[in-house]
């Protein structure tokens, strides 16, 4: 428990203290140099680009979630997907671990496109799945999906799995890195 104290600590000097510290003294420098009018425009633009990150990072963008699913599948995602639901944990809190799941809806042809494409790029049908609470919370939510096919992709540290659901449009990714 202690180390788990510790590293919270650690990260929240390292990406929140640090960082503020940096603008605070950027914000003194210019104020000295150049006039206080231009050390608050400064500062004030590092702090909008420095809580830009901060945020993304506990609430990231639509984008982290394709770019998670282009780095484990090699493949783009389709024009036709919509993200629909997300969940999970991926933050400077994770220690380079996460876990996070999400549900992308597809039209029919390019659920099946990317069914076999993945085939292909070595995912292998599977009956199990890495069960998550960040997955169960999506797979059980009031929609209540139900699996059609599985596949499955463990790269030794980090696990992918697709659940490509019975509806034939939708599919749910769960990426796992420990």
């Amino acid at each position: 428990m202690e180390h788990f104290i510790l590293s919270i600590l650690i990260s929240t000097l390292i990406f929140i203290i640090i960082p503020l510290l940096c603008v605070g003294f950027v914000f003194f420098i210019f104020k000295k140099k150049l006039g206080l009018k231009l050390a608050v425009f400064v500062s004030v633009i590092l702090l909008i680009i420095f809580s830009f990150f901060i945020i993304t990072n506990f609430y990231p963008l639509e984008s982290f979630y394709s770019n998670n699913f282009e780095e484990n599948t090699k493949l783009t995602l389709p024009d036709s997907a919509k993200l629909i639901r997300y969940s999970g944990n991926n933050t400077i809190y994770s220690f380079g671990d996460y876990n996070i799941s999400y549900i992308y809806q597809l039209e029919t042809t390019d659920y099946n496109h990317i069914y076999s494409q993945l085939l292909t790029k070595g995912f292998h049908s599977s009956d199990v799945y890495l069960e998550t609470s960040e997955n169960e919370y999506l797979i059980n939510s009031p929609l209540k999906y139900k699996r059609k096919k599985i596949l499955t992709k463990n790269f030794g540290f980090k696990n992918f799995d697709i659940l490509f659901l019975i509806d034939n449009k939708t599919i749910i990714c769960n990426s796992n890195k420990w």
